[in-house]
């Protein structure tokens, strides 16, 4: 469960929590822009805004402030650097970040968190706003990520923002991946890559193997000829594909035909020699070179990795590196 719907399990009982967000940083911190969590009033919490000491330190006031009548926005300015004059953090990182208190009401904020909620869940894009007047919701497009401005004088009296300060910060569709073989690695990957907000398209030709039906995690399970690839998995940029299946011959007939898709990213497992023939072949075929350069085989980071659960994990690095290649 992400934080606006761990917030939002709360609000609908009829109990507030704050929401603590990353709103700006600088140089090296814990917590970066746009990491947030929230603090329930039964302690329970969800999320993280960079750990360590800063960061219990300010669970803390935040539980103070659901116990308090006196629950208000906060910016809280946290330097970690062990010399400096004011707000130290207790960290000794070098930069600094700025942490935003902000807390949820049941009446107030749950409508615009509830449609906030519904439209990651049904992947579409749009954008928050926090300011002074609450939460708002908006479809419009947000150029960057995310954005924070405040006026010249930033804080008023005890971490109080100065009235004109907006944070805003837009949520994409979750990115999809396409995983060609549900076979045991195809389950191991589809595991973990459900905690990397990814959307999983899981595909197999086999309708009766064990690991597909066992199979939890996946949000669509589709049983389908390799052959008819091409017309189920979309060219786009929020798009990746994996492919893992039981031979040779499957992984030939799948990468085929998807090579010249423009995908944000393609890979397919198999050793080296494998790699080799499979390549070799499909130039025959008449696939280009840089259409096969963009080809990520084999497929993951090189960790060693030898069982299902090791090579996701080598499979997830290499996700992680591709959506981190180029600025959002």
């Amino acid at each position: 469960m992400n934080t606006f719907a761990f917030a939002l399990s709360y609000l609908q009982r009829g109990q507030p929590c704050v929401l603590l967000l990353v709103v700006a940083h600088e140089g090296s911190t814990p917590g970066r822009t746009g990491f947030r969590m929230v603090v329930a009033p039964d302690g329970a919490m969800a999320g993280s805004i960079g750990g360590g000491i800063m960061e219990h330190k300010l669970v803390e006031l935040a539980r103070h402030q659901l116990h308090s009548s006196t629950a208000k926005v906060l910016l809280k300015r946290q330097v970690h650097r062990p010399d400096a004059p004011t707000d130290r953090s207790g960290m000794i990182c070098a930069g600094e970040q700025t942490v935003l208190f902000f807390p949820l009401e049941p009446i107030l904020d749950q409508p615009a968190l509830a449609a906030l909620v519904a439209g990651q869940q049904a992947c579409s894009p749009g954008h928050y706003t926090l300011t002074e007047n609450g939460l708002v919701l908006s479809k419009e497009p947000l150029l960057t990520r995310q954005s924070f401005t405040s006026p010249p004088a930033a804080t008023g009296p005890d971490d109080v923002p100065a009235p004109g300060w907006c944070y805003a910060e837009r949520f994409d569709p979750r990115e999809t991946i396409h995983l060609i073989g549900a076979g045991h690695v195809g389950l191991a990957c589809c595991e973990l890559l459900t905690q990397l907000h990814f959307r999983i398209c899981l595909y197999d030709n086999r309708p009766d193997l064990n690991t597909l039906a066992q199979n939890t995690f996946a949000d669509e399970k589709i049983v389908t000829p390799y052959e008819g690839l091409g017309e189920l998995v979309p060219g786009a940029p929020d798009h990746y594909a994996a492919v893992m299946t039981f031979g040779y011959r499957p992984d030939i007939v799948a990468v085929s035909q998807l090579l010249n898709k423009p995908l944000r990213y393609l890979g397919l497992m198999g050793s080296d020699a494998k790699i080799a023939r499979i390549k070799a072949e499909l130039h025959q075929q008449g696939f280009s070179d840089a259409a096969l350069a963009r080809l990520h085989a084999p497929i993951g980071l090189p960790i060693n990795s030898q069982t299902p659960h090791e090579i996701a994990v080598s499979v997830a690095a290499q996700l992680i590196q591709v959506r981190h290649s180029t600025p959002c």
